[in-house]
């Protein structure tokens, strides 16, 4: 029973990251976490909120709002997943 208690965190530290995959980038489809991704021009440094980011910067506003729903919808999921 504590093994199953120790892994039950586990459990919803997994199911939490999940969520915050999503099909891919717009034009780096291999990237699929929402909130992290190295950035287009930064080498290996990441970049937060990238799909965001890489709308905004290449002045694509439709692009910057899609990507941003979709980082709303994937924190919603997860505020859901760890209700009580």
């Amino acid at each position: 029973a504590a093994a199953d208690a120790a892994r039950l965190p586990d459990a919803r530290v997994l199911a939490v990251e999940r969520r915050f995959l999503g099909a891919g980038l717009p034009g780096r489809v291999f990237f699929k976490h929402i909130f992290q991704a190295p950035g287009l021009y930064l080498g290996y440094g990441a970049n937060t909120f990238p799909g965001v980011a890489d709308g905004l910067f290449a002045k694509d506003m439709q692009r910057a709002q899609q990507q941003l729903d979709a980082a709303a919808d994937a924190a919603n999921a997860v505020a859901a997943a760890l209700r009580p």
